[in-house]
Order: structure tokens, then sequence, then C-alpha cells
């Protein structure tokens, strides 16, 4: 499956234009944003259509997607730590880009079944399996775990996952959109953020090695 990424930079590229044009009447960004991002969902998602996937990997990807969404449930007293984005990563770097991205959408939306829907639910699908995509990339061509680069990716994505949902809620809440207030939106998650982050690494350093060796048993079905 090949991840049409630069669907990515096509959207916020346009944002950035949009907004530097002025253009009028003023557009709802939040709406206008969110609207993307489920069409470039939709894209992705749409791609799996074009390759026959069995059911046993449609069990193993529904699988770790719903204990990344219950992970992420039972964590959810403790703000930002969770261990779902390492699920997710460990998912996408043992059996690939389109794995990662599956469990990773698919767990935030299951998981918000239970902790509410809403405008956020596409950002944070996106989000999520952009870590796992990434995560497969780091994998990609690997017979072994690159321990420490993988940890280190852990807790860029802690921050990389709060940078998306930061832009969602500059766009979706703020006024006027300018660099000032993304900064004040920015700063005031770092301390959320910075709890992803080292979640992340924690969760890598305790869990990666052992998680590792039972996904790999499981790849041959990939």
């Amino acid at each position: 499956m090949k991840f049409n990424l630069k669907l990515l930079a096509i959207f916020f590229i346009t944002t950035i234009l949009l907004y530097v044009v002025n253009i009028t009447p003023p557009i709802n960004w939040g709406l206008s944003s969110s609207i993307i991002v489920v069409a470039i969902l939709i894209i992705f998602l749409g791609e799996l259509n074009k390759k026959k996937l069995s059911i046993n990997y449609l069990v193993m990807v529904a699988t770790m997607s719903a204990f990344a969404a219950i992970g992420r449930i039972l964590f959810v007293g403790i703000a930002s730590f969770q261990p779902m984005s390492f699920i997710v990563m460990i998912t996408g770097y043992t059996w690939g880009k389109r794995s990662g991205f599956l469990v990773g959408a698919v767990g935030a939306f299951i998981s918000n079944l239970y902790l509410g829907q809403g405008p956020w639910t596409s950002w944070q699908m996106l989000g999520w399996g952009l870590c796992g995509i990434l995560a497969g990339f780091l994998g990609e061509r690997q017979n072994s775990l690159r321990y420490i680069y993988f940890i280190a990716l852990a807790g860029f994505c802690g921050i990389f996952y709060g940078l998306i949902i930061n832009v969602w809620h500059w766009l979706a809440f703020t006024y006027p959109l300018n660099t000032a207030t993304f900064i004040a939106v920015f700063t005031s998650s770092l301390p959320f953020d910075i709890m992803h982050l080292t979640g992340n690494i924690l969760f890598a350093i305790i869990l990666a090695k052992p998680f590792y060796n039972i996904l790999s048993k499981y790849k041959k079905y990939i």
C-alpha cells in the first residue's frame, strides 16, 4: 500500500496560502480543515481496497486496534500518559506502514466510542495513523528491533502527535490565526505533550522487546 503523503503537504500548504491571501468571506478554518482531514483518511483507507486482505490479517489488525483502544481508555485518568501510541508504533514497526496506520486510525475511533466522538476524532485518527506510518518507515527491511532508534522515534511522536492536535485546536478555536496565537496554543499544551513523550519512551523501554518478539511471530500473515 502506498500512502500518498503529498496530500498532507497539499493540505498544510493550502491552509497557509489561504491565510496569507486573507480570502473573504471569512473561512471556517476548523470545519474546512476537518473536512480535508476526513478526505485524506478516506483516501488512505480506500487504498486498502486495492489489495486483497486475508481474514487472518484483518483479525490481527482488529485485535491490535482494540488493544490500543483499551490501553488508552484504561489510562484516561492520567492526562496524555497512555500506551496507545506505543502499541500503534510497535505494530507499524513490526507489521509495516499499512498496519501501523490502520491500528492508529481504528484504535482512535474505537476508543472515542467510550471517551467521546467529535470533530477532534478525525485529527486523532490521522495523528496516530501517521505515528504508525513513521514507525513503519523505521522498521522497513529490518529483521530486528532497532531499540534505541525506536525509543527516540517514540519520544518524537509524543510531540509530533501533539503538534497535529494543536493545529486543529488553533484552526478551530483561536482568533486571530497568527504566529503568536499558534505559539500560545502550542505552549499551553506543552506539559501534556511532554507527558505523552515521557509515556511513549517509558512504554518503549519496558515493552518494545517483548512486543516485538510476539508480533514478529505473526508477521508471516501480513
